[in-house]
């Protein structure tokens, strides 16, 4: 799911632009899965609210699939003031859209994610956990 902005987004090409990135990033995702041996398909949506946009696409699959359970991720920093910061971006619509599920009857894990910073640059996995994930090919 995309947010649409339209401070950002000043017209129908940027908006099919957008769409067209959205749509190339999640290909790159269901092929990962595919790689992996799991079944994928995917779904994308726009829209100004994304919490909002991803509870639509939710309603939609679990009209689909009646027995799914979603999941999703969230940041968890180890730095307390990046911590700090991370509530105010986008760390919260995991949360929203799991109470929206859930008014739905429908079940969203939250699983976290952590972001350790690091001062050499990215880290790099351990030689037995970076050969059971497979590299992506673009």
């Amino acid at each position: 799911v995309a947010e649409v902005d339209s401070g950002q987004l000043k017209g129908p090409e940027e908006v099919r632009h957008l769409e067209q990135q959205v749509a190339d990033d999640l290909v790159e995702y269901c092929r990962f899965a595919s790689d992996l041996g799991f079944h994928s398909e995917l779904r994308a949506g726009i829209g100004p609210d994304v919490a909002l946009e991803l509870h639509r696409l939710c309603l939609s699959v679990a009209n689909e699939f009646p027995h799914v359970v979603f999941f999703a991720g969230k940041l968890v920093f180890t730095n307390e003031l990046d911590g700090y910061v991370s509530r105010f971006l986008h760390n919260h619509i995991a949360l929203e859209v799991q109470n929206r599920l859930q008014t739905e009857g429908l079940s969203l894990v939250i699983l976290p994610v952590r972001v350790m910073p690091t001062r050499n640059g990215p880290r790099i996995p351990p030689p037995h956990l970076a050969q059971q994930v497979p590299a992506m090919q673009k």
